[in-house]
C-alpha cells in the first residue's frame, strides 16, 4: 500500500547506501571517470523518482499538511485517508392495544403491547395487523392509517398504533313448549318471557355466559336445545364464538295421582282437605247414610261418627260442620265444630240456631258464619267457642278464610239502597273493604295467603260465576275452562297457586281447576288417562292438591302431586 511521504524516502535511503557510499560503486576503480559517471546517473534517477512520488506541494518524507518533525504534532496512522461513516439507524415504536398483534416484515416476531424496533435507514417495512380469534382490527394510528397493510421506508423515527377490539356475537333466545317461563343471562342482557321481551343481546366473544331457565308457576322447564346443557342453567361460553340461537323448553305442569283408597268395604272417602304443609288431611267417609269424620296421616283414622270436614291445620285441628238437633224442639240445623286433640266442640252462634265453619289458621282460629236471633247470618271468627261478629255492609255476611295478619275475607250484603252480595275483605270487626264483582251482582272471596293475595269467584253480567284473583287492588277475571260455564277458586297457597272447580250444569260436566293470576287450567288434562278429576278443595305449600276423582268409574279422594 502506498503511504504518502514514506515510499520515496525509503527508496532514496536504500539507493544512497548502495550507490553513493564508498565501495558500493565501481569496486575496481571507484575514482575513475566511469565510476563517477555511473554515480551521477543513479543519483539523478533517484531524484526523479522521489519527485514523481512525492505528494503535491509536499516534501519527500513529510506530508503536505505536516509541520517539521520537531513541532510535536502527530498526523495519525490514517493521515490523509477518509474513515467510512457508520450506517444511520432509526427507531420504530409500536403501540398495540386489544386482542391482536403487529408483524413488522421483514422481521418475523410479533409485537403485543409496546415495542421499540431499530432499522437501518432505507429499510422497507410492511406492517401487518394480526387479530386474535376473538379480536377485530379497528385501524392504524400515528404514521399509518386505514385498515390494510402499512408499507413504509425507514428514513426517520416512526410511531404506529394498532387498535383491536373484542368481536361481538348475537345470542337470541326462543321459548318453546306449552308451558311458560323466563330466560335470563349472567352477565345481564337477556330477560325473555315472551316475544315482547329482551330475547336477544350482543356479548363480547368468549364471554363466560350462563343462561338461566325459570319456569313460571304451573310450568316446568325441560332444558335447552344445546346438548351440553341440562337442567335450569346453560353455560354457553364454549359456543360463544359465533352468533348463537338458543331454544328453551317449558312444559305445563303435570300431576301424578295418589289414590287414598277406602278404609273398609263399607265406607268410601267422600271429601278431603289437606293442611298447609301437607302433613295431615281430613275428610268425610260416606256409608250407611252417615258421614264419618276422619283424619289422614298416610292412613285413615275415624275421629267422629258424624261430620263434614272444612279445613285442617298442621297441628291437627279440624274445623267442620255437623247436622243435628238444635235448641228449638224439632228443628235440626248445621252447627260449626272444632276437633282438637280428641275433643269435639260445637261452636256457639250469635243467638240463632245454626252456624257454619270454613277456614282455619295455623294457630287454630276458625272463620265462618253464625246466625243471629232474627235469623240473619254474620261473618264471625271464634275465640275458643265464642263468635266475634265481623259486621256487615247490609244485613248479612260470611267469612271463609284469614291469614296470620288478621285479614279475613268473605262476602257481605250491601245496604238496603244497593243490591247484590259482593266479595269483601274484613280488616277488623266493622272495617270492611268491598272487592266487588266482575260486572254481576254476586261474589265471594274464598281464600287469602300471607302476601294478601285473594281468590274466589264473582259473577259477570250474565250472573255466571268466574274465578278471580285479587292482586294489587285489582280483581283479575280468569274466566272458565273449555266446556264449562262457571268457575270458583276455594284455596290458595303462599306460592300463589289456587285450586277450585269448574262446571256446566246443563251438560253435567264437573272438573277440578288449578290457577295462578295469569292462567286457569283444567286438571283433567294434567293427569294420566283414566282419571277424571271432578273438583279440587285445597293445596299445600309444595303444590300437592287434595281432589275428588272418578277412577275407573269409582269415586275416590286423591292427592295430585306435581311431576318435577
Amino acid at each position: 500500500m502506498y503511504m504518502p511521504g514514506l515510499l520515496p524516502q525509503r527508496a532514496l535511503s536504500r539507493a544512497s547506501k548502495r550507490y553513493l557510499e564508498p565501495g558500493q560503486g565501481d569496486r575496481a576503480d571507484p575514482d575513475s571517470s566511469r565510476g563517477i559517471h555511473m554515480r551521477l546517473l543513479v543519483l539523478a534517477s533517484i531524484a526523479s523518482l522521489a519527485l514523481a512520488c512525492a505528494p503535491s506541494g509536499g516534501v519527500i518524507g513529510i506530508p503536505p499538511d505536516s509541520a517539521d518533525a520537531g513541532s510535536g504534532r502527530d498526523a495519525g496512522p490514517a493521515s490523509g485517508v477518509p474513515t467510512p461513516e457508520p450506517a444511520k439507524t432509526y427507531t420504530l415504536t409500536l403501540d398495540v392495544r386489544g386482542p391482536g398483534a403487529v408483524r413488522a416484515l421483514p422481521l418475523t416476531a410479533e409485537c403485543r403491547g409496546t415495542c421499540k424496533l431499530t432499522f437501518d435507514a432505507g429499510t422497507r417495512l410492511s406492517l401487518r395487523a394480526v387479530a386474535d380469534v376473538i379480536g377485530a382490527f379497528g385501524g392504524w394510528t400515528g404514521d399509518c392509517a386505514g385498515l390494510g397493510a402499512c408499507d413504509k421506508t425507514v428514513n426517520r423515527d416512526l410511531r404506529v398504533g394498532a387498535a383491536f377490539s373484542v368481536r361481538q356475537v348475537m345470542v337470541s333466545v326462543q321459548l318453546a313448549g306449552d308451558g311458560e317461563g323466563r330466560v335470563t343471562s349472567e352477565p345481564p342482557g337477556i330477560d325473555c318471557a315472551g316475544p315482547a321481551d329482551r330475547c336477544s343481546a350482543t356479548f363480547p366473544m368468549g364471554t363466560r355466559l350462563i343462561l338461566w331457565s325459570r319456569a313460571k308457576l304451573l310450568s316446568t322447564t325441560r332444558g335447552f336445545n344445546i346438548s351440553a346443557c341440562t337442567g335450569r342453567s346453560c353455560d354457553v361460553t364454549t359456543n360463544l364464538f359465533v352468533n348463537l340461537a338458543v331454544v328453551a323448553y317449558f312444559d305445563t305442569q303435570r300431576y301424578s295421582v295418589v289414590d287414598l283408597g277406602t278404609p273398609d268395604p263399607l265406607h268410601y272417602a267422600e271429601s278431603l282437605v289437606i293442611s298447609p304443609n301437607g302433613r295431615l288431611g281430613a275428610g268425610s267417609l260416606a256409608g250407611e247414610l252417615i258421614h264419618h269424620l276422619f283424619l289422614w296421616d298416610g292412613s285413615f283414622h275415624e275421629i267422629s261418627s258424624a261430620g263434614l270436614a272444612a279445613a285442617v291445620n298442621d297441628l291437627g285441628t279440624v274445623s267442620g260442620n255437623q247436622w243435628g238437633p238444635t235448641a228449638i224442639a224439632g228443628k235440626d240445623a248445621y252447627r260449626a265444630f272444632r276437633w282438637q286433640n280428641g275433643m269435639f266442640t260445637l261452636l256457639d252462634t250469635l243467638g240463632g240456631v245454626q252456624s257454619f265453619a270454613h277456614g282455619i289458621t295455623a294457630a287454630g282460629t276458625i272463620f265462618g258464619e253464625a246466625s243471629r236471633a232474627d235469623g240473619s247470618g254474620r261473618a264471625v271468627y271464634w275465640v275458643d267457642r265464642v263468635p266475634v261478629d265481623l259486621g256487615s255492609l247490609g244485613d248479612c255476611s260470611e267469612a271463609f278464610a284469614g291469614n296470620s295478619h288478621g285479614i279475613i275475607v268473605g262476602s257481605s250484603c250491601m245496604p238496603a239502597q244497593a243490591s247484590g252480595i259482593p266479595a269483601v275483605r274484613f280488616n277488623a270487626p266493622g272495617v270492611i273493604d268491598v272487592l266487588g264483582t266482575l260486572g254481576g251482582r254476586y261474589g265471594s272471596a274464598m281464600a287469602i295467603n300471607e302476601s294478601g293475595v285473594i281468590v274466589g269467584w264473582a259473577s259477570v253480567p250474565s250472573e255466571d260465576g268466574h274465578a278471580f284473583f285479587h292482586v294489587d287492588g285489582r280483581m283479575v277475571d280468569l274466566g272458565t275452562v273449555s266446556g264449562t260455564t262457571a268457575t270458583a277458586l276455594y284455596a290458595l297457597n303462599d306460592e300463589g297457586i289456587a285450586v277450585g272447580s269448574a262446571w256446566n250444569v246443563d251438560t253435567r260436566y264437573y272438573t277440578g281447576v288449578v290457577a295462578t293470576s295469569e292462567r286457569l287450567l283444567d286438571l283433567r288434562k294434567l293427569v294420566p288417562p283414566g282419571v277424571e278429576v271432578t273438583s279440587a278443595s285445597s293445596i299445600d305449600k309444595d303444590g300437592d292438591i287434595a281432589a275428588n276423582a272418578d277412577i275407573r268409574g269409582e269415586s275416590r279422594v286423591v292427592i295430585l302431586r306435581p311431576i318435577p
